[in-house]
């Protein structure tokens, strides 16, 4: 049934048009500006080449027009004046008329029956007296016919446009359901998996902390239970943002860095940090953007390049917010940890979302490096809409 609804609705438009062209052909009447006689089929009968000429462009070209409404209407609403004027060919004004009421704010809408009514008013008492029965001056014709080709089409058109919007809401409230329902399904997933596994991580951690037998083996097992609690605090607030229900989350800036120094320089990285004080007054969407940039750099190389040394330097020179992480060549070789592979497509989309430039590769001595350049004043999507 969808697949036959489909169907219609890409015809809809060609048999609107034939419609309205047969409606115009069999239906023209006499007008100020034409000879045309009262009704089509006498006229053919007595001049039925003239009456071909005359009549069948014009009905034509209201069916073309009213065939391309969808996506162009001025040729609509000239053919419905052209045709009403020349052979009163009220079937492409009815179209037009629904148009207005579904596509014109309330100004074109005012404006539009106005000419509407002056147009037809107009061609109704320039022609009384005439002998086209139907195009007697009559005020009772005048209101009768602004009623069926302009007032009813347009109501059923603002009738239909308030379905449209109502069909869309619904459709956007259902998205938001399913968003909702998918998200607190990723929600479930991350607590029962991750969150139970780091938390065993901190248990066994703190453990073997208690019961280490040298200061060494004390010190890592103490900060593999403050890495875990640290990760499970930021794991509960981004499953409270999926799920709703946690208030709003204290977003990392550029003072965060000296403590993920820290934390590295415990996991046995040498680092070497150069952070102008300057940078503190970038926005914070650079500032927390710099923050995540050195994160996955230091991890990267706790990951890649254990024991390595690094060097950070974050500096704002003028406008501009740099950030470079350079680490030498691995001392040892390990075991790789697994990783996703996309921190370093997430940080480019990031540094690229703000205006700023992004690069990464491998150096002359074995090593990496990531160097980024980011607005001081930079902000996300989000914060601009607040603004």
């Amino acid at each position: 049934m969808s697949r036959n609804f489909s169907r219609f609705e890409a015809f809809a438009p060609v048999i609107a048009g034939v419609t309205v062209f047969l409606l115009s052909f069999l239906s023209p009447q006499r007008s100020p500006i034409s000879d045309a006689s009262s009704s089509c089929w006498r006229t053919c009968a007595e001049e039925p080449l003239i009456a071909s000429w005359k009549v069948i462009p014009i009905a034509a070209a209201c069916g073309i027009a009213v065939a391309l409404a969808r996506r162009i209407r001025a040729p609509l609403y000239v053919m419905a004046a052209v045709g009403w004027l020349t052979f009163g060919m009220w079937a492409v004004v009815i179209v037009a008329s629904f148009y207005a009421g579904l596509k014109f704010g309330p100004l074109a809408k005012a404006l539009f029956v106005g000419l509407a009514v002056l147009v037809i008013a107009t061609v109704v008492f320039t022609s009384e007296g005439s002998s086209g029965g139907l195009w007697r001056g009559s005020v009772v014709y005048v209101i009768s016919a602004i009623g069926m080709m302009i007032v009813l089409p347009l109501i059923f058109g603002l009738w239909t446009k308030g379905r449209r919007e109502q069909q869309a809401e619904a459709e956007r409230m259902q998205a938001l359901k399913i968003r909702e329902s998918e998200r607190n399904r990723i929600a479930r997933e991350m607590h029962d998996i991750v969150a139970h596994r780091v938390s065993l991580i901190v248990i066994h951690a703190g453990a073997l902390e208690m019961g280490a037998r040298d200061e060494p083996t004390s010190r890592t097992a103490g900060l593999i239970r403050s890495a875990g609690r640290e990760a499970l605090i930021e794991l509960r607030q981004v499953l409270g943002v999926l799920r709703g229900t946690a208030a709003a989350i204290p977003m990392p800036d550029i003072a965060g860095i000296h403590q993920l120094s820290k934390l590295s320089r415990q996991a046995g990285l040498t680092i070497d940090l150069h952070l102008q004080e300057e940078t503190r007054n970038a926005s914070a969407a650079a500032q927390r953007t710099a923050y995540r940039l050195v994160q996955e750099a230091l991890t990267n190389v706790v990951k890649h390049a254990p024991g390595a040394a690094v060097k950070i330097s974050v500096i704002c020179p003028r406008d501009t917010l740099n950030i470079n992480v350079r680490n030498g060549a691995p001392e040892t070789i390990s075991e790789p940890i697994p990783g996703s592979g996309l921190g370093l497509a997430g940080l480019s989309e990031r540094v690229r979302a703000l205006g700023g430039t992004f690069e990464s590769g491998p150096t002359a001595d074995g090593g990496f490096e990531i160097h980024a350049e980011i607005p001081r004043y930079a902000a996300d999507a989000k914060e601009s809409g607040r603004q």
